[in-house]
This record gives C-alpha cells, structure tokens and sequence, in this order.
C-alpha cells in the first residue's frame, strides 16, 4: 500500500531553506508536521555533489531515501532510488566476517581487517547503533518496498531483497559473544532483527529465516511478560522510540498469523501504557531511572519517543526541544520521517488512557517493577519511581558479573521544575556493576533516594559521583555551588553514611552535550559497612526570581 502524495502546502521552519512541502496523503495533521521538519532537516543536510546527508552518514542518507520516495517530489524518487543503490553497493557481502552483512558507515569508508584498517567492533565495523547497521538500513528498505515498489522499480527491489537477505544471514550470527552485546535483553535491535528475519523470509520463501523469526519473537515476548510487561532496555526515551518503530513494522507488515503479527500488537500497547505511568505532562519528561539516555531533560535534546509522542499531542505538546536548530542529540531528527510515515499504527494501538496522560498529569504515584537482566536465566533488576506533579525520584538496583553499562545508564535520578517550563536534574553517575538505587514508597509525601553498594568488592565502588545541572539563572546570583540542600527550586534533606566530604566543581567538558555540576563523595577508606547516600523530598520551595 503507498502513501501517495498529492497538495502543495505552505510550511516554513526557521532558519531553513524549505518553504513548502508536498501532504502526504493519510498522515494525519500532527504525522504531517513531523514529516515537514524531519524532511527539512535533511534537506538542509543535503550535500548534492557527495550524495550524502546527515554529515556523511550511510545510515541517515538511507532513511532519507525513504522520505524521498514518500513526498516524490520532482527529482526525489530518482534520487532515492540512486541512494538505495549507493547504499547495497556499501554493504560488506563476504561471508565469514564478523561485519557480514553490515553497511558501511560512510561510503568511503574501506573494508575492516587490513593493516590499514584493523577490524574493531563498534568502531571499523559496527553492527548494532552507531552506524549504518543491518537492522536500521534493513527496516528502512522494508518500509520502501511495502509503500514504494512502483517508484523503486522490480529490478531494484530485487536488488534490495537479496542485500536484505545479506543483512538478515549476517545479524543471525550475532549470540552476544566475543565482544558483541546482542541478545535478546538488547531491546531495539532485537526487535528489528525479528521483523527483519521474518518478512524477509515470508517474501522469498526461507522456512529457517521465518522459523527463526518466530522462535525470536515468542521469547522477546515471554520476556517482556516476565518483566511485568516491560521492554527490558526499560525506560529509555531514544530507544523506546526505536522499539516503537520495530513494533509498528511488526503490527502492520508482519506476515499474517505469525507471532510477530501476534505480539507486535500488544507489546506496542504495553509500552505506551509504561509510558503513560512514568511520563509526568507538567515536567515534559518520563521519570527515572534510564536504563539509557541522552539526557535528564527531553525539553532540551531529541528523543525519538518524544517524535512518537507528538503523534498523539502535536508537536507543541511534545517533550521535544521547541526548536529544530536548537536540539541536542539533533542528528535523531534524520529519522523523524519514518516516525510520521508510521504515526498511524503506532497511535492505533495507545489507549485512551495512554493518550490522556501524553498531555494531563493525574495523580502522585509510586510504581516498582522487575525487570529481567538475562535471557537465559531469570535474574531481574529492581526499579522503583516515586512521580510528584512537580518532582520525580527513580532508582535502579543491578547485580551484573560484567561491566557493560556505560555513561547512558542512570541508576538514579531526581527531576525537579524550578520555574514553568523548566527541569533541573541529579543524576547519579554509576561507575559499578553491582549497585543499588531505591525510591521508598512515601504516603506522607517524602519520598526518599537512597544509591549504595551493597558489595565492596567490586571496582567502582570507592565513591558515589553525581552530576547536576539545567539549574535555572537566579538574579543576583554567580552561581556558585552551596550543596544539594541548597538548591534552587527543591528542599533536599541529604543523609550519607560511610563516606567523606564531597568534593564539587563545575565542569566545562560537555556530557552528551551537557554541562554540569559534579560532586563525588569518596567512601570513607576505614568503613566497612555498606556505604550509601540519602535523598529525602521535604517540599518545593518558592519559585527563584528569573
């Protein structure tokens, strides 16, 4: 089925060159609005004479083919059609390498495995998030050839299914071994890699890609059920949007009667339902812990859930940045298209009551879930979350033999709103894989965050870090730091136990982007205890002069 374009429509977006664009017929308003800027963004990223978008990148040139094709606008289908080709010409198709099957990142990029390029995971070849990977280019080409096989021609599309069979041979002989984390724990590549497997081997007849396909989705599924209806790459707002895209493509283009056509479905409903629990519409941000993140306000960076989000809100309502130029994590944007092109079936499965809370906050809560830690066995991670209308405290407890979470990971937060439209942060920066982070659940309204390591034994466990910032300007002020009872906006009660004084500064090297206060308690050398630090909500003071 193709969404055909059809309406000239007025649109402009500061600082852009795009002054209309094509409606996209069955996009909705809010579908249509995210189209325009997302295809703004990589038209003014555009580079004729390289082929190329997204500074360079594979990746984001193949999504953008995809917006091409679906506003087919003068020379835009040829275009794409010229970059689908670029891009399977990019593909490493030898088998028996471990980037079998992968894209390059840039296509200039030489193959891995020589004395001018040694082969290094995630850095000369990437299979999974940084790159131009099997599951993010795979998903796209599967996109063009539902909607636009008659822009893309039968010669091409034929080209496109045997560089997808490539890519599918090549992600099945990722087990999450010798350096590679994919397993079925990894939430957003999983999920492609399952669709991915099992529409390609429903279109040309591969029993073992579809036999694989759903062997991979009922344990996805039986995963999720077993952590309490949660996707175990839990809380995080970049990649819950890549979850969202997987299980809209599972939903609609899933071959019928398979377990993808099954639990796409539901599991699309379960997550909107986890979003609307920990999502508070007055701060514009989900409540923590991340599991992974770009960043403690999603105001302030681009977050593909937050693309997702504006399907149901429109973008004002959106936590998205209020500006396009103005965004952190602004390459995400490249994707914004395919978000719209699938605003309808991801909507389609939220309900009324997921909507609701998008836009209205209802009411303080406390919410505790476990979720699994493994695929093969059934360790799980405790995560509770206390959510004010003006405050949010989260934690996260872990107990992992291998050190594989990295400055993404917020094991616990605390988000408060200084002033209207304003989220200030805490962030407990985790340098061990065996800690604690627990909210208690507090009916009198003090909720409390205690972080501690429960085993001394592990590296990382010598001191407590925390970053702070998206502190407001207050008049008069040099902003100086006078401790985390003494915060603008927020009364904290903090108690530490087994630990020296900290030591703050304000540090000028960004953090994903991000500037910040950083404070570390050093765990004192003669304690033998479990050390921990305490985090008590009292009351929000009156709100600082601007």
């Amino acid at each position: 089925m193709r969404l055909v374009t059809t309406i000239l429509v007025g649109f402009a977006v500061s600082g852009s060159s795009a002054l209309a664009a094509k409606r996209i017929k069955g996009l909705s308003d809010n579908a249509q609005e995210l189209f325009d800027i997302a295809m703004t963004y990589n038209d003014d990223g555009w580079d004729s004479i390289r082929g190329t978008t997204g500074a360079g990148s594979a990746r984001a040139t193949a999504w953008y083919a995809v917006g091409l094709l679906a506003r087919n606008d003068g020379s835009d289908a040829a275009t794409a059609r010229d970059i689908i080709q670029r891009e399977i010409d990019a593909q490493y198709v030898v088998p028996g390498n471990p980037w079998y099957g992968t894209y390059k990142k840039t296509f200039d990029e030489p193959i891995p495995g020589t004395a001018q390029y040694s082969a290094s995971i995630y850095n000369s070849y990437d299979p999974i998030y940084i790159t131009p990977q099997r599951e993010f280019v795979g998903t796209a080409f599967i996109l063009a050839i539902e909607e636009y096989a008659d822009l893309l021609g039968k010669s091409l599309v034929n080209e496109m299914l045997a560089s997808l069979k490539h890519a599918v041979l090549g992600g099945l002989t990722r087990v999450g071994l010798d350096g590679d984390n994919l397993d079925l724990i990894y939430t957003n590549p999983a999920l492609m890699r399952a669709f991915s497997t099992g529409w390609l081997g429903n279109r040309i007849g591969d029993t073992n890609f579809t036999q694989t396909a759903e062997r991979e989705a009922t344990t996805l599924y039986e995963i999720y059920q077993t952590s309490n209806d949660s996707l175990t790459e839990f809380n995080a707002p970049t990649y819950y949007g890549i979850d969202m895209w997987a299980l809209s493509l599972w939903s609609k283009y899933a071959p019928k009667n398979s377990s993808l056509k099954k639990y796409g479905p539901l599991m699309l409903s379960g997550l909107w339902d986890t979003m609307g629990e920990y999502y508070n519409a007055n701060l514009k941000n989900f409540a923590g812990p991340y599991d992974r993140t770009y960043g403690n306000d999603m105001t302030t960076y681009m977050a593909v859930i937050g693309l997702y989000q504006s399907c149901v809100t429109g973008k004002p309502k959106a936590p998205l940045p209020p500006k396009l130029y103005a965004s952190k994590h602004i390459d995400d944007w490249a994707q914004g298209h395919l978000v719209a092109l699938t605003c309808s079936t991801a909507v389609k499965y939220a309900s009324s009551k997921a909507k609701s809370a998008m836009t209205k906050f209802t009411t303080p809560r406390y919410i505790e879930r476990h979720i699994r830690s493994s695929e093969t066995n059934d360790t799980r991670r405790p995560v509770t979350t206390w959510i004010e209308s003006w405050a949010m405290l989260g934690g996260e407890s872990i107990s992992e033999t291998v050190h594989v979470r990295g400055d993404q990971f917020v094991p616990g937060l605390i988000q408060w709103s200084p002033k209207k439209g304003w989220v200030s942060w805490i962030a407990w920066s985790q340098s061990a894989n065996w800690l604690s982070g627990v909210v208690s659940n507090s009916s009198a309204g003090q909720p409390t965050l205690t972080v501690s390591y429960p085993n001394r034994t592990i590296p990382g466990t010598d001191r407590f870090t925390f970053t702070t910032g998206g502190l407001p300007y207050v008049r008069g002020s040099n902003m100086t730091w006078n401790g985390f009872e003494s915060l603008p906006g927020i009364k904290l009660k903090v108690t530490a136990i087994g630990v020296d004084a900290p030591l703050t500064y304000f540090s000028n090297t960004a953090l994903h982007e991000y500037l910040y206060w950083n404070t570390t308690y050093p765990v004192s050398s003669n304690f033998t205890g479990i050390p921990s630090i305490s985090f008590t909500l009292l009351e929000s003071p009156k709100e600082p002069s601007s």
